[in-house]
C-alpha cells in the first residue's frame, strides 16, 4: 500500500453544509481541498462510537494541524484566502481514495469546532490545530428545551403554517399565555389562571385548567381562503363539569358573525353549536349526538365558504389511555351568508368552566392543515422504534439511516416532552440497538436490535499474519455483569428475571432500567434479555490494535467496518496458552490515527455472542434463513459415559490455509489462498477451474502425501463453500505405492453462501502406504464458479463418543440434523453422526475443532457449543 498520504485528502466546505458529504461526486465546486496544508506529523486523529458496550456513543471528533503560513485558516483574518465564511460548524470531510484513481470515500464527516491559531516566537511557524465533532454535539450542547409531540406535529415543516398558535403550556405563576409563531400576540387572561395544572395528556406538556378565567387569542391579519380552521385541545373530568361552559367562540365580520361551541353536562355530556348575527338571532342551533364527559379529545371547528353558504363541521377526535383514536362529527349550513375575518378566538368566555383542561389552540386557513395527526394526539404510542427514530429526525431536518428489519424492533410507549436527542436516545435505549454518527453523511445512523443478531464477521483478523499492532489483551472480570434484572415500563408495571445458576456460581449482580416500551407484556422479556447480555461467561476483549499500514488488503474491510457501528470481527490469536478461546467481538468504538507513514486503529470491543441468536420468522423479518448453529435447543444434561482419548492427529499438512497455499495443488484449474471467504480463521483455499474442462480438482500432491497403514480406515473432511451453490461436488482419496488406486467419494450438493460440512471414510487398500486428499469440482464448471475449502483434513477413522443423557430426551439422530458442534472438556467437536435410541448413544465426530486436542475422564459434560438462544 502507498503510503497513507499519498491516497488521502482533506476538504472544507466554507460556504456551508452541501447536501452531499462526498468531495468527489456531486458539489466539488463547493468543496476546497487543503490536503497541501495538512501537517502529517502531528498525525490526523479520528475517534469515534462509544468506549465500551456500556456506554452511549460520544460526539465523533477529529483533530489535524494545518500551516497557516498566509493566514488562511485564521477566520477573523480579512486578508485570509477563505474570509468571511471560515467559523465554527466549518464542514470538513477526511476521504480516502479507495483505488488510487480518486474514488473517494469519507473516512470522516463532522463540523469545525475550533480554529485555534498557534506561532511560534518569530511567527514564521504558524499553525492552526483544528478540532471538528460529529453532529451529536451539537444536538447535545447548551440545554435545548423540551418539545411535546403534539407541538412537533403542529409546527413541522411539511405542515401548513397555521395563522395563529397558542400551545397554552405555560408554567404555572404566569398571567399570559405565549404563542408559538412569531409576531403573533400571546392570549390575554381574565381572572386567575391555573396554568400547567393538568398533566395527564402525554403528547403535550402540562396544561391550564379554566378556573373561572377567559382566555382570549388576537388573531392576526391574514389571506381569506375561503375556509377557516379551529382546533383546541380539551379535557373533561369524569364528574362532568358546569353546564353551558363556552369551550371556544370566536367573532367574525360575515354575514355569522358570532360563533360557539358549549358543552351541556346537563343534556348528557354533549358539545352543542351556535351561530347568531349581531341581533342575537340563531342561524345554526345543533347538538353533538356524542358525549365528551370523561374523555380527553382534539376538537376542530371547519367552515367553509359554498356560496352563497357557510358549510361546518364540528370533529371530535377521542384519546383513549393506549393512544388510540375514535372520530366523530356534526355538520351543517347556515344559508345565505359569507364568511368575513376573525379577529380573536375565546376560551372559556362566559367564566362558566373550572376543571376543564385546554390548550394547542391553533387558527388556520387551510383545513387541510391537520390531516393525519392522530398518532401524534395519541403520543405516538405502538410506533416502532426505528420508525420513530426516522419521524423525528424528518421533523428536525436531521439525516438519519436505519438499518435492520422494522418488525424487529420494539414498540414504543407515549412519546413525552423532551429534547430531540433525549427522544431518539429513549428509543435506543429501549430497543437496545445503536445509534451513531454516520462516519459519511451529515447525521446519524441508528442499527436496531434484529440487525445486530447473527453477523457474518466483517473483518477476519490474524496475529500470524501481522495485522495487529499489538497483542490482543483479554479480561476476565465482573464489570458487565448483570444476572438480575427489574425492568420498569413508565406509567406501568414491572417485570424481573434472573439467573439462578448464575446466581449461585458467581453472586447476585442487581441492575434496574425504566423503558419507554408500549405494553407491559414486553417487559419479561426484555428483562430476560438483559440477564442474557449479563451473564456472558467469557472473557473480553476490550481493545484490538489494529495495523493497516503494510497490509492493503485490510483497508476494505475496516472501511465496511467502520460504516456500521457493533459490526463483527474475528481474530485468530494463536495464543497456545488460551486453545479453543475465541476473540469473537463486536466493535464499539475507535480511535484512528494517521500520519505520513502510519495508519493505525484502537478498536473498542464487547462480545458478539450474545448477539448470535436463534433465527425465527420475527427476527429474519419472516425471512427463512438456511441451517444456522444457533438454531437447536442444549440438552438438559448430558455427559460422556466413558473416558475419551485424545483425538486422532490429521496427517496431511497444512489443512488451514492461514498462511499460505502450501503442499497444495490444482488440476484443470488453479488454486489460492484466498481472505475472500473462510470458515474459520482469516483464508481458505479458493479453486478456479479452467473453465472448459469436465472438472477441477484442488488435491494434495503425491510429495506432500500421508503416511498411512493398510487395512485401516481413514476420514477425509473439509468446510466448502460455493457462491452459488453446486451440485456436484465430491471428496476423494488417492492411495500410493509404486501404483495407485483411487477411492471416491459421494456426490454432495453445496447450498449456494453457506459453507457445508463433506466428510468421506474409506479403507486404505493392501499395499498402500500413502494418501493423497483431493476434492473435484465436477460438471464442467465454468472458470466463474468459485469453490473455497477451509479445514480440510485427513485422520484416522472418525472418532466416536459414548455419551450418556442424564436429564430431558435424549439426543437426536436424524441425519438432516446433521452436523453440529458440541463441548466437552474446552474441546469442540463436530457431530457427523448420533446412533442408538436410547442412552447412552454413539456419536461419531471430527475431533478438535477449535485446536483443543486432549483426553477426557469419564462424566465429562457435554453441551451444545452453540446453544438456541432466543432473540428479544
Amino acid at each position: 500500500m502507498a503510503l497513507p498520504r499519498e491516497r488521502l485528502s482533506v476538504w472544507i466546505c466554507p460556504t456551508g453544509t452541501p447536501a452531499d458529504p462526498d468531495p468527489g461526486t456531486g458539489f466539488p465546486d463547493l468543496w476546497e481541498d487543503i490536503t497541501e496544508y495538512v501537517r502529517y506529523r502531528e498525525a490526523i486523529t479520528i475517534s469515534a462510537g462509544r468506549p465500551d458496550e456500556a456506554t452511549e456513543v460520544d460526539p465523533s471528533e477529529l483533530s489535524l494541524t494545518v500551516d497557516n503560513s498566509d493566514g488562511r485558516f485564521s477566520p477573523r483574518n480579512p486578508m485570509g484566502a477563505y474570509f468571511p465564511d471560515l467559523a465554527q460548524n466549518t464542514p470538513i470531510t477526511v476521504a480516502w481514495d479507495v483505488d488510487g484513481l480518486g474514488t473517494l470515500v469519507s473516512l470522516y464527516t463532522g463540523f469545525v469546532t475550533e480554529w485555534p491559531p498557534r506561532w511560534d516566537l518569530t511567527g514564521l511557524d504558524a499553525v492552526v490545530s483544528m478540532r471538528a465533532n460529529g453532529v451529536l454535539r451539537r444536538m447535545s450542547q447548551g440545554q435545548p428545551s423540551p418539545k411535546s409531540a403534539i407541538y412537533r406535529e403542529i409546527v413541522k415543516a411539511s405542515r401548513p403554517d397555521p395563522v395563529a398558535y397558542w400551545t397554552c403550556q405555560d408554567p404555572a405563576g404566569g398571567t399570559r399565555l405565549s404563542s408559538a409563531i412569531a409576531g403573533v400576540s400571546p392570549m390575554v387572561i381574565t381572572g386567575t389562571p391555573n396554568l400547567g395544572a393538568f398533566d395527564e395528556w402525554p403528547a403535550s406538556e402540562p396544561l391550564p385548567t379554566m378556573n373561572g378565567a377567559r382566555y382570549v387569542g388576537p388573531v392576526p391579519n391574514y389571506t381569506q381562503a375561503g375556509e377557516i380552521l379551529i382546533r383546541c385541545f380539551y379535557n373533561i373530568p369524569a364528574a362532568g363539569a358546569t353546564d353551558q361552559t363556552q369551550l371556544l367562540g370566536f367573532p367574525s365580520s360575515g354575514g355569522a358573525p358570532r360563533w360557539a361551541v358549549f358543552y351541556e353536562n346537563n343534556s348528557g355530556g354533549v358539545l352543542r353549536l351556535r351561530v347568531s348575527d349581531d341581533d342575537g338571532v340563531e342561524l345554526e342551533n345543533s347538538a353533538a349526538a356524542f358525549e365528551v364527559t370523561g374523555t380527553q379529545f382534539s376538537m376542530s371547528l371547519e367552515i367553509t365558504r359554498d356560496a352563497p353558504d357557510l358549510d361546518w363541521v364540528l370533529l371530535v377526535v377521542k384519546i383513549n389511555p393506549d393512544g388510540s383514536t375514535s372520530a366523530s362529527q356534526i355538520s351543517g349550513t347556515v344559508a345565505n351568508k359569507t364568511l368575513g375575518y376573525v379577529s380573536n378566538v375565546v376560551i372559556n368566555y362566559n367564566r362558566l368552566g373550572q376543571d376543564i383542561a385546554f390548550g394547542h389552540i391553533v387558527f388556520s386557513n387551510d383545513t387541510s392543515i391537520f390531516a393525519g395527526t392522530a398518532a401524534a394526539l395519541g403520543a405516538w404510542q405502538g410506533e416502532r422504534a426505528g420508525d420513530r427514530i426516522l419521524r423525528l429526525a424528518d421533523e428536525e431536518d436531521i439525516f438519519v439511516d436505519v438499518l435492520g428489519v422494522g418488525s424487529t424492533e420494539i414498540r414504543m410507549g407515549p412519546q413525552r416532552p423532551a429534547t430531540i436527542l433525549d427522544l431518539i436516545r429513549e428509543c435506543e435505549a429501549a430497543d437496545g440497538g445503536v445509534l451513531y454518527e454516520a462516519p459519511d453523511a451529515f447525521g446519524l445512523a441508528y442499527r436496531n436490535r434484529g440487525n445486530l443478531y447473527n453477523q457474518n464477521p466483517a473483518m477476519k483478523l490474524s496475529v500470524a499474519n501481522g495485522h495487529l499492532a499489538a497483542a490482543p489483551e483479554p479480561i476476565d472480570d465482573d464489570q458487565l455483569m448483570v444476572n438480575d434484572v427489574t425492568v420498569s415500563r413508565e406509567t406501568g408495571s414491572s417485570a424481573r428475571a434472573s439467573d439462578h445458576d448464575h446466581i449461585v456460581k458467581f453472586g447476585r449482580y442487581e441492575s434496574t432500567a425504566t423503558l419507554n416500551v408500549a405494553l407491559n407484556e414486553s417487559l419479561a422479556d426484555v428483562a430476560s434479555w438483559l440477564v442474557h447480555l449479563g451473564t456472558v461467561d467469557e472473557m473480553r476483549w476490550p481493545r484490538i490494535d489494529l495495523e493497516l499500514t503494510r497490509h492493503s488488503e485490510l483497508v476494505e474491510p475496516w472501511l465496511a467496518l467502520r460504516a456500521e457501528l457493533a459490526s463483527r470481527l474475528t481474530v485468530d490469536h494463536g495464543i497456545s496458552q488460551l486453545p479453543g478461546i475465541d476473540v469473537d467481538v463486536l466493535f464499539h468504538g475507535w480511535t484512528e490515527r494517521i500520519d505520513g507513514h502510519t495508519w493505525s486503529v484502537e478498536l473498542n470491543c464487547g462480545p458478539a455472542s450474545p448477539w448470535n441468536t436463534a433465527l425465527t420468522a420475527t427476527s429474519t423479518g419472516g425471512t427463512a434463513i438456511g441451517p444456522w448453529p444457533y438454531s437447536r435447543a442444549d440438552t438438559a444434561g448430558s455427559r460422556t459415559a466413558g473416558a475419551v482419548a485424545e483425538p486422532n492427529p490429521e496427517l496431511n499438512l497444512n489443512p488451514t490455509f492461514e498462511l499460505d497455499a502450501n503442499h497444495w495443488q490444482a488440476l484443470q484449474g488453479t488454486i489460492e489462498r484466498s481472505t475472500e471467504e473462510s470458515y474459520r480463521g482469516v483464508a481458505s483455499l479458493k479453486l478456479t477451474p479452467d473453465g472448459v474442462s469436465p472438472a477441477a480438482v484442488a488435491e494434495v500432491p503425491l510429495a506432500s502425501a500421508a503416511d498411512v497403514v493398510a487395512g485401516l480406515s481413514y476420514t477425509l473432511s473439509a468446510w466448502v463453500y460455493v457462491p452459488d451453490g453446486w451440485d456436484d461436488c465430491r471428496l476423494f482419496v488417492t492411495w500410493h505405492d509404486g501404483t495407485a488406486s483411487t477411492d471416491f467419494g459421494p456426490l454432495v450438493d453445496i447450498p449456494p453462501d453457506l459453507w457445508t460440512l463433506v466428510t468421506y471414510t474409506a479403507t486404505c487398500p493392501v499395499g498402500k502406504t500413502k494418501a493423497r486428499f483431493r476434492f473435484r469440482l465436477e460438471n464442467s464448471p465454468s472458470a466463474f464458479d468459485w469453490a473455497y475449502l477451509d479445514e480440510a483434513r485427513l485422520t484416522l477413522a472418525q472418532d466416536t463418543v459414548s455419551v450418556q443423557t442424564t436429564d430431558g430426551p435424549v439426543w437426536v439422530t436424524d441425519s438432516a440434523e446433521f452436523p453440529f458442534d458440541i463441548l466437552t472438556g474446552g474441546e469442540a467437536m463436530t457431530v457427523t453422526g448420533v446412533s442408538g435410541a436410547t442412552s447412552p448413544q454413539t456419536f461419531t465426530v471430527l475431533r478438535a475443532v477449535n485446536g483443543v486436542e486432549k483426553s477426557h475422564a469419564a462424566f465429562t459434560d457435554v453441551r451444545l457449543r452453540y446453544p438456541a438462544i432466543a432473540p428479544l
